[in-house]
Order: C-alpha cells, then sequence, then structure tokens
C-alpha cells in the first residue's frame, strides 16, 4: 500500500479496520479478511513482522507516509508469535507464525519440512542484531516462550548435533601470526629493537648502536587492512567442568596444530574473540573450569602459538603498540607487550612500561588509545581533564588516574598509538587514519537514519495525541488532632 492511502490512516482505530478500508479502495472486497494481513516496509530496516490486528494504529507508531505491504497469510494472534528462520543450506529465509507454546523440537520439524531438509542432526541458534550466532537452543522439550524469543527475531538453522549435556561445543580459531619455537630464528628483543631505531631515526633521537635498514610497512601492517588475523581451526567438544590446562591439552590433539612445537602448556594462548573476530580477554589461571571462565557454547576461542612461555596475571594487561608513522595517517607493524604493574595501573606506570621496553625518552612520545566502534583515539593523558562543577571544591590530592576505568577502559587487546616528538614539539598529534574517517562517515550516517525517525514518530505523536482538558481534584485530609 503506498502514501497514498495514508490520508486516512488515521481515520481508523485498528489494523483490521484500516485493512478494510484499504481493500474497498482497491476494489478486492471480495477477498477473505483472515487470510490477509499487513506488514509495515521501512526503508532501512525492511519489512517489519505481520502485525496482530487489534493494535491500534498509534500504538505501532506508524507515521504518515508509512509504506504497507498486503500480503496472503493469516494474521498473528495474540498467543502466536512470528519468526525468521534462515538455512545456509538453502541460502534463504523464511517467516512462521507459530504458537508461543510450540516446542523447539516440533519448530524444527516444521522448518525443516519447510525448507525440504532431511535428518536428524539439525539445531537452533539465535543471531545477534548483525546476523551473527549468539548462542544456542539446547533443549529441544523447552518452548519457544520459555526461551524468551522476541517478536521477529531470526534463528539460525545450521546442520549438527547439538553437544551433550553438560559439554560444550567450541569454535577454535587459529592465529595466522602464530609462531612455534623452532620458528623464531632472532630473538625478539633484537627485533624490537631494530624496529624502534628505525622509526627514532626520523625524529632525531640519538642511538650508538649500528643503524638498522629501515622496515617496509605491507598492507598487512597497515591499520586499513581487510585481511583476518584469525583462520578457523575446527569444533571441538569438551566438559563444561573442564580446566583451562584441558581445553589446551585437548586443542593440541588438532591436526593442524602438528606443524608447531609447544613444549608446554604455557606457549600456548587463548583467547575469547569478538563478534568481528577480534583478540579479547586472554583466559587465564590454568586450574579454573570453563565454566567458572563464563566460557559458553557461543564462544569463540583464539589460539595464539608462541615462541615463549607466558602465564598472565590477573592484573596484567596484553596490549598492542604501534608506532605512528611520520608524516603518514599510517602506523608501523604491531608489537605486542604485556603491561603488568605491581601497583594501581595509572598513566605514569604505562609511561615508564613503555619507555623501558621501547627504550625511549620518557618525555619523547604521545601514548593514544584506539577505541575501534567509535573509530576514535584517546589520548592518554597523567592527570584528568578539567572538570567544572558546581558547589564548593573538596580539598585534598587528586585522585590518580586508574587506566582500567574510565574514561580508558584498558583491557587486552587494545591498541595503543605512539606518537614519538621532540621534547620542545608540539605534542598535539592526530592518531587517526583514513580508515577512522571512514568509520565516522558511516556511525554518521546510521545516526542521521536514527534522528529521522525518531523525528517521523514525533511528527506523528503530535498529530495523534490530543491534549486533555485540566481537570481539577480534591483531596480530603481527615482531622487527626485529639479529641476534646
Amino acid at each position: 500500500v503506498e502514501s497514498g492511502f495514508a490520508s486516512f490512516l488515521f481515520l481508523y482505530e485498528s489494523v483490521r479496520l484500516l485493512k478494510i478500508a484499504i481493500l474497498s479502495a482497491v476494489g478486492n472486497v471480495e477477498d477473505d479478511l483472515d487470510c490477509l494481513r499487513l506488514r509495515a516496509d521501512d526503508e532501512s530496516e525492511g519489512l517489519s513482522p505481520p502485525v496482530r490486528e487489534h493494535l491500534s494504529i498509534s500504538e505501532l507508531g506508524w507515521s504518515s507516509g508509512q509504506q504497507l505491504v498486503l500480503e496472503r497469510g493469516k494474521p498473528p494472534t495474540l498467543d502466536e508469535i512470528c519468526l525468521n528462520v534462515t538455512s545456509r543450506v538453502r541460502g534463504s529465509t523464511e517467516l512462521f507464525v507459530v504458537s508461543r507454546s510450540l516446542r523447539i523440537g516440533d519448530f524444527m520439524s516444521l522448518a525443516m519440512k519447510r525448507f525440504d531438509l532431511a535428518g536428524d542432526k539439525w539445531h537452533f541458534c539465535r543471531t545477534n542484531w548483525c546476523g551473527e550466532e549468539a548462542g544456542l537452543l539446547e533443549d529441544k522439550e523447552t518452548s519457544l516462550e520459555t526461551e524468551k524469543l522476541k517478536e521477529g527475531e531470526t534463528l539460525l538453522l545450521l546442520e549438527g548435533s547439538l553437544p551433550p549435556k553438560g559439554f560444550l561445543r567450541l569454535a577454535v580459531y587459529l592465529d595466522k601470526k602464530s609462531t612455534g619455537p623452532t620458528n623464531s630464528s632472532k630473538n625478539s628483543l633484537e627485533w624490537l629493537q631494530g624496529l624502534i631505531e628505525t622509526f627514532a631515526a626520523g625524529v632525531g633521537i640519538s642511538r650508538s648502536e649500528t643503524e638498522t635498514k629501515p622496515r617496509s610497512t605491507s598492507s598487512l601492517d597497515s591499520l586499513e587492512t581487510n585481511s583476518p588475523r584469525y583462520c578457523f581451526l575446527g569444533d571441538v567438544e569438551i566438559s563444561k567442568q573442564a580446566t583451562l590446562s584441558d581445553l589446551k591439552a585437548h586443542l593440541l590433539t588438532l591436526p593442524l596444530l602438528d606443524n608447531y612445537v609447544v613444549p608446554t602448556l604455557n606457549f600456548l594462548r587463548l583467547c575469547r574473540l569478538e563478534s568481528d573476530l577480534e583478540p579479547g580477554r586472554v583466559l587465564r589461571r590454568m586450574d579454573l573450569s570453563l565454566s567458572r571462565l563464563k566460557i559458553s557454547t557461543s564462544a569463540k576461542i583464539g589460539c595464539t602459538v608462541l615462541n615463549y612461555e607466558e602465564s598472565l596475571s590477573q592484573s596484567a594487561s596484553l596490549l598492542t603498540v604501534r608506532l605512528r608513522l611520520a608524516d603518514k595517517r599510517d602506523y608501523g607493524p604491531p608489537i605486542e607487550v604485556v603491561f603488568d604493574t605491581p601497583g594501581s595501573p595509572t598513566p605514569a606506570a604505562l609511561r615508564k612500561f613503555l619507555s623501558e621496553t621501547l627504550e625511549l625518552p620518557a618525555d619523547g612520545f604521545v601514548m593514544a588509545k584506539h577505541f575501534p566502534n567509535k573509530y576514535e583515539w584517546a589520548v592518554i593523558r597523567a592527570s584528568p581533564p578539567t572538570q567544572t562543577t558546581k558547589g564548593k571544591k573538596k580539598g585534598g590530592q587528586q585522585k590518580a588516574i586508574n587506566l582500567r576505568q574510565k574514561p580508558y577502559f584498558l583491557k587486552d587487546g587494545d591498541l595503543i598509538g605512539i606518537g614519538l616528538c621532540d621534547r620542545l614539539s608540539d605534542k598535539n598529534i592526530d592518531f587517526s587514519t583514513a580508515a577512522d574517517d571512514a568509520g565516522k562517515a558511516k556511525l554518521r550516517a546510521v545516526e542521521e537514519e536514527k534522528r529521522q525517525r525518531r523525528r517521523q514518530r514525533g511528527e506523528m505523536g503530535q498529530k495523534t495525541n490530543r491534549s486533555r482538558p485540566e481537570v481539577g481534584i480534591k483531596i480530603f485530609v481527615p482531622d487527626y488532632g485529639d479529641p476534646k
């Protein structure tokens, strides 16, 4: 239904009355009303689930100019739910209107029949906002209502049986940058020294050591690269009560790890992977169970084979450091460092650590943390930004910044940019890259779409909401005084 019919959209109290008016306008009054249903069509969000006919236009939030689709199908009732099911085998998505009390197993049989699939090794997986796997529906005996599925939610129908009760099936990915101890032909400190000398020469910092050949920055070392860091290694089934040590030992039995020499389990680093397969928190404490580590079946595990033993403490942070290229909006190769301090992780402690690790003067560089979700860099300063507060100022010494708290939230996998500078030069360094500019442009486009939708809803609300007349009220308050 095009926007030409929107002129009488607000004249009808319910969707059913609107549907009758639409059929009368197009001349299809003979069609069965119970075999037709309405859906809203949004340019950015696509088709919405079929609407229930008892709802009013204002409850649905439809505004003037709203495009509607009239299609054949039974409208959902109060005790029914609309769900989308995607089959990767068939490469298509189907809409289902089923009872909320339907069992997961029965719903799976219904979906398999619709997609013409056979066999008993299939399962449902929930999805997140971007369509990625978010969690399995493990119990086929529970109902859709018990699983708290939402209206219009999309489920993935995947091939493969569910893990036994009490077990986890984890997707494991191998870090392409893994280097076994026998593959390292050069000491890591020597490599790091050569890299620092290369960048230090560009800003006039003297070095007494022999000058090294500058390293070229390949496309894989650039922040703009789209090459994935991790490749799929395989699925493993393991008990929820198994320890981190058991998981590492189990991974060593996978065929693709035969090319690496792993003398001890501490040569193997495991971390949680984010939805975009970026490394997250490193798994610690070999004696903790996977359930204590809050590992679920939907978790993705990244595996890195190291050329040294690693046993991170709870206070340590695994960081990636990249040196900013002078006069370029780009960075050099990544350097992994483990930042651990006996006290609080303050900016001064991080500066001292990087100064000693990179052999740079403490006042010869500027630090910044990258926020990939916002495509922004936050310069790490020794003191918090000045804030004006109302009221009387409290005396005493200013509290030191904890980098794990606001506004930096330092954690495993964070990227720290290093901008080299002379002691007397301007330290207002631009850490952004072309990739950050492109990412911010996408975020602005999404925000503008949301702003337009809110504006449309506001205009619709002003037209439909009528102001109620003011009515005076009387309040009776009994007399609780002492009786005479």
